[in-house]
């Protein structure tokens, strides 16, 4: 899973609104910690939303490693980026949920995740691909996706508490809807309070919906929580956050290449946290799985733990 390449070229991509505003108040710190190291590194600071993918490009080109310095909102946006290139991603992880870096072992101190961008490995993991967007860690459609709109216009609240808030909000008031999905050679169609297709095992911050995920096994877990009522929801939540509702009634869980979920009604999806407007969706989303899509610098060792 590692190469060990040594790299020496860094271009850092600060979302100064992640993590509420930390990115800002972190950008001096990073300055610093710049002047000081021995390799040739660029700093680049986004003015808006998906800026960091026109920065990537360019980053892209010249660098070895092009870090994100954000949440798993700005993961998605470099990602996105640099799908043309061949540099590796780094990550310094410093927004709400900072669900990605679970799968790489690269932990949410930055002065740790710091160090591991010049001692770590370089590890291969995979992408999903949802239309022609790549994703490194979720895709949800439904209840998840309508908690992203609600957390990410909750500015007052900080990391896990503005999730749930956003999940509180919602569990009350989201209405269900009838989907029909095709993972591989299964399918059905039922009335959903979400679905959600994982290469990660986490989003939220800490609810593991898909616990037996990989992201490195060449397939995606498709989790879908069937026609639950608000009671039902209440019930349902602690296990979800434990990644205890795999075997429930109405619950499906199966892993596969490629999903394909359509409904009548437009789609509320949210990738990698970010919600999307329903009307770039429509009523149908096609996802692949690529084996082995992103080069990452992990804190995953040369024996793959």
């Amino acid at each position: 899973m590692s190469t060990g390449r040594r790299v020496k070229r860094f271009h850092f991509i600060v979302n100064p609104a992640a993590g509420r505003g930390r990115g800002e108040r972190l950008l001096p710190g990073l300055r610093e910690k710049m002047a000081q190291s021995d390799c040739d590194c660029v700093l680049s600071v986004t003015a808006g939303p998906g800026e960091a993918t026109k920065l990537a490009a360019l980053a892209g080109r010249e660098a070895d490693v092009v870090v994100a310095v954000g949440g798993d909102g700005t993961i998605n946006e470099i990602v996105n980026g640099l799908r043309e290139s061949s540099a590796a991603l780094g990550v310094l992880p410093i927004g709400s949920g900072n669900d990605f870096v679970k799968m790489v072992a690269i932990p949410a101190d930055f002065d740790k995740a710091w160090d591991i961008l010049f001692s770590g490995t370089e590890s291969r993991i995979d992408l999903g691909r949802a239309n022609d967007r790549l994703y490194v860690n979720s895709i949800g459609i439904g209840l998840d996706a309508a908690v992203a709109r609600t957390m990410n216009r909750a500015l007052w609240l900080k990391g896990k508490f503005a999730y749930y808030y956003g999940v509180l909000a919602n569990i009350f008031f989201y209405r269900n809807r009838r989907i029909r999905w095709n993972a591989d050679d299964s399918g059905g169609e039922n009335r959903a309070v979400l679905a959600a297709v994982m290469n990660g095992t986490t989003y939220g911050g800490n609810f593991r919906v898909a616990p037996e995920a990989r992201c490195d096994d060449g397939l995606l877990d498709l989790v879908i929580g069937g026609n639950y009522g608000v009671l039902g929801r209440l019930a349902v939540l602690p296990k979800f956050k434990r990644g205890l509702h795999l075997n429930l009634k109405k619950v499906t869980f199966i892993q596969a290449r490629s999903v394909t979920i359509e409904s009548s009604d437009p789609l509320p999806i949210q990738i990698d946290g970010e919600q999307l407007p329903e009307s770039s969706v429509g009523t149908e989303v096609k996802i692949e799985v690529i084996p082995g899509g992103l080069r990452v610098i992990s804190g995953i060792d040369s024996t793959g733990k």
